[in-house]
């Protein structure tokens, strides 16, 4: 079975931790945001420290890349080791691997599913001028389609374009952005974004090639690790 790593996911995996509840507090003082700067710390730590934090009886490392980070993936790998260095190599090739996704453009069936996929960590939601919360296209193509002109107009004019933004930013759907950007009416702009979604949803449906498959494995195994 091959898992596919979308862009979106990968920079969610990748992302500072915002919540300073959530930041990993090390023994010795440190403070870590993200999976990079804890491979980083890994790669430099006192053996002391790092024990304190895993031993057969507990993995603190892993615990908070399962709670925190979201890499559940990953979480499972680091919590079957207990020495310091096969740990810093299993984080040190998560990261290379999620770099590589982060950066790519997928096409086909996978960004398909990388753009109609619910928008996953607060940070990540529309938020709408009257505190409503929209995770994906369906529910902005019904929030356009039903909200008054004025709610509207605060997030479309012709100096705006917050729905456009979002569906770049955090979709990364490229293509439907400039089409909602090019879109004179509230009525135009819903009829765009229900188009893109069924367009979408034909390619979701389409079963992928084997050769689509083969290229995904090497690309995983062609990213770059370096130990």
């Amino acid at each position: 079975m091959v898992i596919i790593i979308t862009p979106r996911t990968a920079r969610r995996y990748l992302r500072d931790i915002r919540d300073p509840q959530l930041q990993f507090k090390t023994r010795d003082g440190q403070t870590l945001k993200n999976l990079i700067e804890l491979a980083c710390y890994l790669k430099s730590c006192r053996d002391d420290a790092f024990k304190y934090h895993v031993s057969r009886e507990h993995n603190h490392f892993s615990n908070w890349v399962e709670h925190a980070v979201l890499d559940k993936a990953l979480a499972r790998e680091m919590s079957l080791v207990v020495d310091r260095n096969p740990m810093r190599i299993i984080v040190t090739r998560r990261v290379n691997i999620l770099v590589h996704h982060a950066v790519r453009r997928p096409e086909g069936r996978e960004k398909a599913m990388m753009i109609l996929e619910d928008a996953q960590l607060p940070e990540e939601h529309f938020t709408t001028n009257s505190g409503l919360t929209i995770r994906n296209l369906w529910e902005m193509r019904e929030f356009i389609e039903r909200s008054p002109v004025q709610e509207i107009s605060y997030h479309h004019s012709p100096v705006r374009n917050d729905f456009a933004e979002w569906v770049a930013e955090v979709l990364l759907d490229f293509e439907l952005a400039e089409r909602m950007m090019q879109a004179q009416s509230r009525e135009e702009m819903a009829a765009v974004v229900a188009s893109r979604i069924s367009e979408l949803e034909a390619f979701r449906a389409h079963k992928p090639r084997r050769a689509d498959l083969d290229a995904h494995i090497s690309l995983v195994r062609g990213a770059p690790l370096t130990v």
